[in-house]
């Protein structure tokens, strides 16, 4: 075997030739060879293998680093999936709703559900007020009659059309005194719509955008002031 190797960093090359006989020196030297690996394994060929037994770690010498013994594998406990929610539970929350905390009966769940749906998309407090009656008997446990008369009422409230109010907006620049309780009123309609503090919110709006006089519009301002807190406090 002739090697020849070319370092391309030193520009240099080098050569080396390996010889080695690839005969086993004849027949007889094959015949000796085969009977020589019969004796050998001749006798073992029905025995069972015997296991090789590593050899025992060297003592350690004084002052040498021994490497703590592997920890043992921890298994990893699983984590459980989280459970998958139940169809009857309702994730969206709707401010002043009363939800049922038992069972609907089979009859009912379509009227409650769609009418849960409208008040997640819409504010209707005659809706809202029928489903609260509905929800807060159910869960007092009333008799099937009386519920059935709520039942009703809340599926008529559902199908009566019904158009959204509409909060008003001011276009005339509100006064210093009155922008405090303006922008609080407005932020209670969006989250709930009381009718009544829509009432006087809009009475407000109004007088403000077609010019009433100072002393009018401050009796507005109270009048909005005053069924804010009473709206708050409930």
């Amino acid at each position: 075997l002739s090697v020849m190797i070319h370092h391309i960093n030193m520009n240099k090359s080098y050569q080396a030739k390996f010889e080695h006989k690839t005969a086993v020196g004849g027949k007889d030297a094959l015949n000796a060879i085969r009977s020589k690996l019969l004796r050998l394994y001749a006798d073992k060929s029905n025995l069972a293998p015997t296991p090789v037994i590593p050899p025992p770690p060297p003592a350690p010498t004084s002052g040498s680093y021994v490497p703590p013994p592997p920890a043992p594998a921890t298994q990893i406990p699983e984590t459980p999936s989280p459970a998958a929610p139940d169809s009857n539970q309702q994730q969206i929350t709707v401010p002043g709703l009363i939800d049922a905390t038992r069972d609907i009966p089979d009859e009912f769940k379509v009227i409650v559900r769609r009418s849960r749906k409208r008040l997640t998309e819409v504010s209707h407090p005659a809706l809202l007020k029928a489903f609260n009656a509905f929800s807060s008997a159910l869960n007092q446990g009333v008799s099937i009659s009386e519920l059935q008369d709520l039942g009703d009422t809340l599926d008529d409230v559902f199908r009566e059309p019904y158009d959204p109010p509409t909060i008003l907006e001011p276009i005339m620049e509100v006064p210093a005194q009155f922008k405090s309780i303006v922008r609080r009123a407005h932020k209670q309609l969006i989250e709930q719509l009381d009718p009544e503090l829509l009432k006087a919110f809009n009475t407000f709006v109004q007088g403000l955008n077609s010019g009433v006089s100072e002393a009018d519009l401050e009796n507005l301002g109270d009048q909005l002031d005053n069924i804010y807190d009473n709206v708050r406090k409930r």
